[in-house]
């Protein structure tokens, strides 16, 4: 491996030929880097100390919301939920079944990966083609179940025993004044008689679906929190994949924004029934007497979190995450000014959102303090239409393959970060490589981050130009391939794009098991073997004697180089040339193969087609194929 040069003498590499002599951080010649911590680092005990401090927030916020429950002079909402004598003792009783929902669940994630049984089961996906897991599918069914099932039924069944037995003397101040309505033909604001006779009923039955859809809405806002902080025990311990984590917290999103939508059309339906104009109702605030918690500021509170939320939701979408992703960014931190008057509308929405809350401040000041922490660049280069950049950092010793940073780049962007998969490690002189490229089917892509920043490579003489970067992470779940508690005969990674970056990181880590190892890559550049990044590994002088390499090209511009194959890769077909004669060397039980798969959701999806294809086929009749992903998209 080429170390590190002194900074006066570091430069930026630009030439695209295999003269270059810019070396990767994944091998050199057949030396391999150990990826491993070579001696402990501060940064492990930080790490740690986050686990311990993120579990801690869950019982801390049971006891807090506890003593908020019990000290009604601590609600500041317009509307407390406990002021409803009949609703205290079951909503405190709600917060045992939503702490032992979160155990339970974090209890089976730790001992999915420990037990075969489990496993099995967990990780199956739903589908040939779906990325989404047979686990995820479960806990979003039960979590549900518990939101908009059981806690309702908790906190409803003494009060609908209560009214059942007692009806109007017990009914709530609100339900009081609704069914004193006038009955009649429905003229002039009057209740019509058919409704008028039952109006006990009927508002009993819209009183029961607006509080109890407004429960669920603050069970929901405590989970969809959870999984947004990334400096917790959520990674560190549970080691929970980010891609699984993003999804659930958008499945979640959705519920509470079509949950949000039944509750407000419910409440609406039950003030059609008196002579208030809607309008008036829900977009009006009354000024004088108006005294804050007696219900004045119920409705306009709740519209103005719901507006929020919708505004929120649409600049949420994946065209808006695609083509416009700093309006994403920053319109999502509105969502807690949302949050904010939910709870001045109930202060029950609250209650539940505390530990989600708490982590996602500490991973606030950890992303800061990471921010404020500078790295330096040592080497930039782009070849290929890709961009490879390396920066030295003390937290090189504790990135594993599979991680990735948030980088920021000042000289581009003061604040804006961007997520980049790591593409090699050198823990001896503490450097990490990424290795990227600009999207230029966004529109106005010269203006997107990543290509200003390409831009700056491909024009800055020297890397003191750049000045330095600040690195947020590492972030995600090691690839389970590459841990030393599991043990493949053969190792295929197909990769797409910028998926070789995990894929090289994942290599460098692989070439220690003297395994077989098969790297397939399908890119849009014509001219991809010049990129020196993957020179030591197309050499024959350096090439490592078990790694295969071929690399496919879908550019339609220009001629390709004859070692690069000019079409699409079909993964059954490689599978078959360079996996399936391995097993005529295993006699008993079956080959196990590992393959990785990074790329775009298309991509993905043909993948694991292929895998379902091959393992259904005479070629792959006893080998056993364990698939992990990585994708674009989630």
């Amino acid at each position: 491996m080429t170390s590190s040069a002194p900074e006066k003498d570091l430069k930026i590499l630009t030439d695209t030929s295999h003269s270059t002599t810019q070396q990767p951080l994944t091998a050199s010649s057949h030396r391999v880097v150990d990826v491993e911590p070579t001696q402990p680092k501060p940064v492990l005990s930080t790490g740690l100390a986050m686990t311990l401090v993120s579990i801690a927030f869950f019982p801390a916020s049971w006891i807090l919301v506890y003593y908020m429950m019990v000290h009604k002079e601590w609600c500041f909402a317009d509307f407390c939920t406990e002021s409803m004598g009949s609703r205290r003792k079951p909503v405190r009783n709600t917060l045992a079944i939503y702490y032992m929902f979160l155990f339970i669940s974090a209890l089976f994630v730790y001992l999915t990966p420990r037990l075969s049984a489990l496993k099995r089961v967990f990780t199956y996906r739903v589908s040939a083609r779906s990325t989404i897991t047979v686990g995820e599918v479960i806990w979003f069914t039960a979590a549900l179940i518990v939101t908009n099932i059981i806690i309702p039924a908790v906190i409803w069944t003494p009060y609908w025993n209560m009214w059942v037995s007692s009806e109007v003397p017990h009914m709530s101040h609100s339900m009081r004044k609704r069914s004193a309505m006038p009955t009649g033909s429905g003229k002039d604001g009057m209740i019509p008689g058919w409704m008028g006779s039952n109006r006990l009923w009927i508002w009993f039955v819209y009183e029961t679906l607006i509080l109890t859809t407004g429960d669920s809405l603050a069970l929901l806002l405590g989970l969809v929190m959870i999984p947004v902080s990334k400096y917790s025990f959520l990674s560190t311990l549970l080691e929970l994949p980010y891609t699984s984590m993003i999804r659930i917290h958008q499945w979640l999103g959705w519920s509470i924004f079509w949950l949000t939508v039944i509750h407000l059309v419910v409440t609406m339906l039950a003030t059609v029934m008196d002579d208030i104009p809607l309008a008036k109702l829900f977009f009006t605030v009354v000024v004088d007497p108006a005294p804050w918690g007696d219900l004045n500021y119920l409705y306009i509170t709740g519209m103005v979190s719901f507006f929020i939320l919708g505004f929120v939701v649409i600049t949420s979408l994946a065209y808006v995450r695609r083509h416009y992703y700093n309006t994403f960014f920053l319109t999502h931190f509105l969502i807690f000014v949302s949050l904010l008057f939910a709870y001045f509308h109930a202060s029950m929405s609250i209650y539940y959102v505390v530990p989600g809350l708490c982590m996602y401040a500490v991973d606030g000041c950890m992303r800061l303090r990471d921010r404020l922490r500078s790295q330096r660049i040592v080497e930039a280069g782009t070849s290929a239409g890709y961009t490879t950049l390396t920066v030295k950092t003390p937290k090189a010793s504790t990135v594993r393959p599979g991680h990735f940073f948030r980088v920021i780049v000042p000289s581009v962007s003061k604040f804006e970060s961007h997520p980049w998969s790591v593409a090699g490690v050198d823990s001896a002189n503490e450097t990490v490589m990424f290795f990227f490229a600009a999207d230029k089917r966004i529109a106005n892509h010269h203006a997107e981050w990543t290509s200003q920043l390409v831009d700056s490579v491909s024009t800055k003489e020297d890397t003191k130009s750049f000045g330095e970067v600040s690195l947020q992470g590492p972030y995600g779940k090691h690839l389970a391939m590459t841990s030393p508690t599991t043990k493949f005969d053969a190792y295929v990674l197909y990769v797409a794009g910028t998926g070789l970056a995990p894929a090289l990181c994942a290599i460098q880590s692989l070439l220690k098991t003297d395994k077989p190892i098969y790297l397939f890559w399908t890119t849009s550049s014509p001219n991809a073997t010049s990129l020196p990044i993957l020179a030591p590994y197309l050499s024959p002088s350096t090439k490592p004697h078990n790694l295969t390499v071929r690399i496919f090209s879908t550019s339609t511009s220009a001629p390709v180089p004859e070692d690069v194959e000019h079409h699409r890769p079909h993964l059954p077909m490689l599978l078959a040339t360079h996996v399936s004669p391995l097993a005529s060397e295993f006699s008993s039980g079956a080959l196990n193969v590992a393959v990785f798969v990074c790329g775009p959701g298309g991509f993905i999806k043909d993948a694991l087609e292929g895998v379902r294809r091959f393992e259904g086929s005479e070629e792959g009749r006893g080998i056993k194929v364990d698939v992990e992903i990585e994708s674009y998209d989630v």
